[in-house]
Parts: structure tokens; sequence; C-alpha cells
């Protein structure tokens, strides 16, 4: 193996932590936001810190925003000694089924408990080993579990050029329409682990990192998504007759039944067609629905369950907003 292709694994093998969350949401100038917020009051968020107290720290070293994210989550942990624990127990055979029952059958205050796991093989528990290798295994077993393609709610790519799983837009079949709560499941286990300061497998695509931080998206978010559409989309500036194109604001999708269904990019976009003076538009249109409309649902519940864990402030500060002129 070449020293390149052994970083290239490393990289594949990488954890999702806060640093990840950090350096992978540098970004260029862009009219796509997409903005979702859910979890706690407002009111606990502004005892928590204030909106140029969050700017600053955007600006901030790792170090120093490592230590200040770290702070605050302190300060809506409840102490051990005074309020106890959550026990989280399941049977390895079923982590997933018997951790999600308990996890979602959680108040929200309570995900700030401390967690304490306990799994079981054959009926016995794992007791040999130190509580943070258990709870390293559980969140290793429990995140592959979740993003098992078999399970149906992520999928892979088929091009080489890109790494990381993306939300199955057709998860609803797999789950018949009972998707949603797995994606929320997996939102509070992700929010908990950079809360804790835990490490997990860093598995999905890193473009879905600046929805979790507030990040707006562009056209290079695209060419991390797929190359051979952002190459498409870009080639029809150069267009001498878009016309000749016949396209319109719709966009075809195909089921996994092999149907194929005309999605509209904006009410009536069948009868809209391209043209050189809505071609930005329409790109702009084409885009947030590639990387954002399609896969609202499954995303809006994953998100859900992230900022039940950590106030969605707070994540905002790990927006390393550094523009390019």
């Amino acid at each position: 193996m070449t020293r390149d292709s052994a970083t290239n694994n490393r990289r594949k093998r990488a954890n999702f932590n806060m640093r990840t969350l950090s350096e992978e949401t540098i970004l260029e100038p862009s009219p796509l936001t997409a903005v979702i917020d859910h979890g706690m009051p407002s009111s606990v968020i502004v005892r928590l810190a204030s909106q140029a107290e969050i700017a600053r720290m955007r600006e901030a070293p790792f170090p120093e925003k490592k230590k200040w994210f770290q702070n605050k989550c302190s300060m809506i942990k409840y102490d051990r000694r005074n309020d106890g624990h959550i026990q989280i127990r399941a049977e390895k055979e079923r982590i997933l089924q018997d951790s999600m029952e308990t996890i979602m059958s959680l108040r929200q205050e309570r995900l700030h408990m401390e967690w304490k796991f306990v799994i079981e093989d054959g009926g016995e528990e794992e007791m040999s080993r130190h509580e943070i290798d258990v709870a390293q295994e559980w969140y290793a077993l429990v995140m592959s579990g979740l993003c098992d393609l078999n399970m149906g709610l992520w999928r892979s790519s088929k091009r080489k050029d890109q790494t990381g799983l993306l939300i199955n837009p057709w998860s609803g079949i797999a789950h018949k329409l009972d998707d949603l709560k797995y994606f929320r499941f997996m939102g509070r286990i992700m929010g908990k682990a950079v809360f804790d300061g835990h490490a997990i497998p860093n598995l999905i695509n890193s473009y879905l990192y600046k929805f979790i931080v507030g990040c707006p998206l562009n056209l290079g978010d695209l060419r991390k998504f797929d190359r051979k559409y952002y190459t498409t989309i870009q080639k029809l500036d150069e267009a001498d007759d878009l016309g000749a194109l016949h396209l319109n604001f719709t966009v075809t999708e195909e089921a996994p039944s092999g149907e194929k269904k005309s999605m509209e990019l904006v009410p009536g976009g069948k009868y809209i067609k391209v043209t050189m003076e809505n071609l930005a538009d329409y790109k702009k249109k084409l885009v947030s629905y590639i990387l954002y409309k399609r896969i609202r649902p499954q995303l809006n519940e994953l998100l859900r369950g992230i900022y039940e864990v950590i106030p969605r402030p707070l994540l905002s500060s790990l927006n390393v907003m550094k523009l390019k002129p």
C-alpha cells in the first residue's frame, strides 16, 4: 500500500467529533442556506451565550473554541453526584432496538444526564472493561447499525470520487414511513457524543455537517455530492442555446422500483422553460433540491435529535467563516 492510499484510508476511518464539525465547514459565499431550528427554549440559550460571544468564537483558534464549547455544555449537564445517571442497557445482538427504545423514551432534560452503558452478551454483562471502553463500543455498534446499508436509511455513492454515506430519500419505503424516528434517534446519539466528548465513527458525507452548524450551501458542496452533476450544471453557462436543451424547472427522480418521477423545483415548474434570464435561479433551485429538499424530512429529524442535546447556537460557533474574496 502506498503512503497516499494509506492516508486516504485513514481519512475514511476518521471520527466524528467536535474537531470534525469545525474543520469540515469552511465555506464560500453562497445564497443557499437551510435554517432548521429545534431544541432548547430561547431563554436557556440566551443565558448560555450571547450572539456576540458566539460570533467571536467562530473566529477563535480551535483549542480556545473547544474549551469554550465544553464549558458551555457543562453549564447544562446534570451533576451525577446529585442527579444520578441514566443506564442504557442493551443486549449485544439487539443493541440498536434496545438502545433506541430507551433513548427515545427520555425527556429532553435527561439527555444531559450522564449515561452509563451496559452491554449484555448472551445475558451476561461485559463487566471487565472500563466504562469509557464500553461507551466507545456502544457508540460504534449503534452508529454502524444505523448506517448499515441494509437498514435503508442511508445509501452509498456509486461514484469513486465521493466518500461518506448519503441520506436515502426513499428511506420511508424500507420502514413504512417509520424511518424518521431512526433519524431523530441518530441525531440524539451524534449530539450526545459531541456533548460528552466521545469520538464516534464518521460515516456520513461531510457536506451534511454544514446543516449541523448552520453553514450556507454552495456549488462546492454539490461537487462533493456528485462531481458529474456539478460539471453538468457548470457547463450550462457555456451553452450557446439553452432552448435546444429543452430544460424546465423539474428534475427526474428514479424510485427504487425503477419508476421515474418528475419533481417540480417550483410550483408549476414543468411549464417554466430555462432561459439565460432565469438560469441562475434554476441552478440555485436545482442544487437546493438535490442537497436539501429531497431529504428534508429525514434531515429535519436528524437535526432535531442533535439540537435536543446541544443548542443550535452553540454548534454554530463551530462554523468557520473563512469567506473567499
